[in-house]
């Protein structure tokens, strides 16, 4: 039983071959681009998945790295140093927790339960110190990345402001992108529904 000139080559289930497929199965219409959609999405979404973990594993490592740097450089606010190493800190054992917790789940549901009220405390408290974070990066906005010691109480370093600058503005851009693109999701919901 193997392979003979006249047969076919073998499938290999390729992201074109898969297009070419749904362009003979559902033509050139409505159908045809909801499965290309489907099929670049199931293709794409295994990348950005491990780009997403990569990116989480090390913006907390990150955040407590330059935090500790350059904890005497920003005398505008010596809380931003403080407020990156405390995030980076917390973003670690929450790391930390979901998996324990993950590895806990069938085990043991005491334990496990525990590890959730650990996690969820633990959020209660990033979600105010997030908003203390707004409040002391916000407030130093452009501080001068000179060290002038005459304007020594407007200096903060570039990296540690920036850094902590981005931290916070992130979340806002995802927050607004999440929102933007599940209306728009909805919204093909709707247009494809009728």
């Amino acid at each position: 039983m193997g392979y003979h000139c006249q047969d076919n080559p073998p499938s290999y289930d390729s992201i074109f071959g898969r297009i070419k497929s749904a362009k003979q199965e559902h033509g050139a219409g409505l159908s045809f681009f909801k499965a290309v959609f489907g099929i670049i999405g199931a293709s794409i979404g295994g990348i950005l998945c491990i780009a997403c973990i990569a990116l989480v594993i090390a913006l907390p490592i990150c955040q407590v790295y330059f935090g500790n740097k350059h904890k005497n450089d920003c005398p505008v606010d010596y809380f931003i140093p403080i407020w990156l190493i405390v995030t980076g800190a917390c973003g670690i054992v929450s790391l930390v927790l979901s998996a324990i917790d993950n590895v806990l789940k069938d085990d043991n549901d005491e334990s496990s339960s525990k590890c959730a009220i650990c996690k969820h405390i633990l959020n209660l408290f990033l979600f105010g110190w997030f908003i203390f974070g707004n409040v002391v990066v916000y407030r130093a906005w452009q501080p001068s990345y000179e060290r002038d010691y005459s304007k020594l109480t407007k200096y903060c370093d570039k990296t540690v402001y920036l850094f902590a600058f981005w931290s916070v503005t992130s979340v806002y851009i995802i927050l607004g992108a999440t929102c933007f693109l599940g209306c728009l999701f909805i919204l093909c919901m709707c247009c494809v529904g009728n």
